[in-house]
C-alpha cells in the first residue's frame, strides 16, 4: 500500500516563533505528531511546544524511542 508524506515548506526560526506560528500552525488542523531524540524530551525542549499546542488548543503525540536497530526492511 503506498503513502503519501508532505511536510510544511514554510519554516519561522527565532525568539518568538512558536507563538508567532499559531495561526499558521491551526491551518494544518488540530492534531500534531511531534518525532524527536528522548534527548530532546528530557531537556524540556519538547515540552515547550507541546506548552504551546496545548494552549492554541492543538492535540499532540510524541515518538521519542525510535528503534535503534531498524530492520533490514527500512534501509
Amino acid at each position: 500500500m503506498a503513502y503519501e508524506f508532505r511536510l510544511p515548506k514554510r519554516s519561522i526560526l527565532g525568539a518568538g516563533a512558536i507563538k508567532l506560528s499559531e495561526n499558521l500552525m491551526k491551518t494544518y488542523g488540530k492534531k500534531a505528531f511531534i518525532v524527536c531524540g528522548k534527548v530532546t524530551t528530557k531537556m524540556g525542549i519538547v515540552k515547550i511546544l507541546t506548552d504551546s499546542l496545548t494552549d492554541f488548543g492543538i492535540d499532540y503525540k510524541i515518538f521519542n524511542e525510535p528503534d535503534q536497530k531498524p530492520p533490514n526492511l527500512l534501509l
